[in-house]
């Protein structure tokens, strides 16, 4: 089944939300587009989204969103691999209070219905009321009740279509994914269809993995950390021998070897 909209949904935001044991989100705490005349939308691939902000020194944004793509510890494991990003169309929300970077996700196969539209959508997106502290986590879509194009028209009078999955401290994102989505699919199994052949893959992989710490190591010539500064100024040393490493999260799978079924998953890839 072909992948569809790789462009993301639209600009929103919600800060300051307590989380609810069902993640909907009521309609008058999410922040449309047009709710904030001043603001701005584009879109940008990967490259161009870390050069922006490098070049406007927003380093807390530039390094989150350098770091969301390293340490990818479980990169061959068929279970991370239901994980796909859109880095090539990434939407882009700018306004005076309202700052929000939206990727497209895909988990598995697109769901569609039968005109050929998406059942559901998740994006992934950063999101900071002042450009300087940043949150991000998974937004779900759900188009079972409500058409992608009826939402798309008129979003403010559709109920119970978004809700989030809280996401984790795990560095890479496609694992941070993948977990979160696996634990909140075991706490909430109506999250999937049981028909999606990924499903006891995705509820076994999220009793069983762990995160494992690893801690980062400071400059060997200038002692500076990653991504510290003093007086303005970062680690000058590019030579990965010297320079400092970033500490990092990663998952741990070797305790799923014995539920998950080795004709389904890799296991050498753990």
């Amino acid at each position: 089944m072909k992948k569809i909209y790789s462009i993301v949904l639209t600009a929103l935001c919600f800060c300051g939300y307590a989380q609810s044991e069902d993640r909907l989100l009521p309609n008058h705490l999410i922040g449309y587009a047009s709710d904030f005349p001043d603001g701005e939308t584009f879109n940008l691939n990967q490259e161009a989204l870390e050069k922006k902000y490098l070049e406007a020194k927003n380093y807390n944004l530039y390094a989150s969103l350098k770091e969301q793509f390293f340490n990818n510890n479980n990169a061959d494991s068929e279970i991370v691999q239901l994980i796909n990003m859109d880095v090539n169309s990434i939407a882009v929300y700018e306004s005076q209070k309202t700052h929000t970077i939206t990727y497209k996700v895909s988990i598995g196969e697109d769901e569609l219905n039968e005109d050929g539209e998406p059942l559901v959508v998740y994006n992934l997106m950063h999101f900071s009321k002042d450009y300087n502290a940043y949150q991000f986590t998974l937004l779900r879509y759900d188009f079972s009740k409500t058409s992608y194009k009826d939402y798309i028209a008129n979003p403010h009078e559709s109920e119970n279509v978004l809700s989030f999955i809280p996401l984790s401290d795990i560095g890479n994102i496609y694992e941070n994914i993948a977990y979160s989505f696996a634990k909140e699919l075991v706490l909430n199994p109506d999250l999937l269809s049981k028909d999606a052949p990924f499903y006891t893959k995705m509820v076994d992989f999220g009793n069983c993995a762990r995160s494992i710490d690893v801690a980062g190591a400071a400059c060997k010539s200038c002692g500076l950390n990653f991504n510290e500064r003093v007086d303005g100024k970062y680690c000058p040393h590019k030579d990965p021998k010297v320079s400092p490493k970033p500490a990092y999260t990663f998952l741990d799978l070797s305790p799923c070897e014995r539920k998950l079924e080795v004709n389904e998953i890799d296991l050498a890839s753990f």
